[in-house]
């Protein structure tokens, strides 16, 4: 394997003679050139799979976010695969519903 040392030390030379302008000017462009991060997203999961996202997320040192985001571009490429996803969604979707209204129900019930 190819050392990157004399790559490294000559990228430290160079960023060396950099001025603190050109320095900020650097690292504005990256900056830019970088995935924009959204507003934050409260997500309730159903308790075994948040255990089964968190532990495999902690075993590859992940968080569950950027797995997500991952999830989503590579079935972007895989419509078969997204396309059964979303059926489990919308089937889970009708679930949550479901429960919802029996829990009001028992609410209701309880209160009267």
């Amino acid at each position: 394997m190819k050392s990157t040392e004399p790559t490294k030390t000559k990228q430290l030379v160079v960023e060396a003679e950099l001025s603190p302008t050109q320095k900020m000017q650097q690292l504005s462009s990256e900056l830019e050139s970088l995935p924009k991060i959204g507003k934050r997203l409260a997500i309730h999961l159903e308790q075994n799979a948040r255990t089964k996202l968190t532990t495999c997320c902690n075993q590859r040192e992940i968080t569950p976010e950027t797995f997500i985001e991952a999830a989503i571009v590579l079935l972007e490429n895989h419509p078969n695969l997204k396309e059964a996803i979303l059926n489990e969604a919308e089937s889970r979707l009708r679930l949550r519903k479901r429960a919802g209204y029996l829990r009001r129900t028992i609410s209701m019930i309880e209160g009267a």
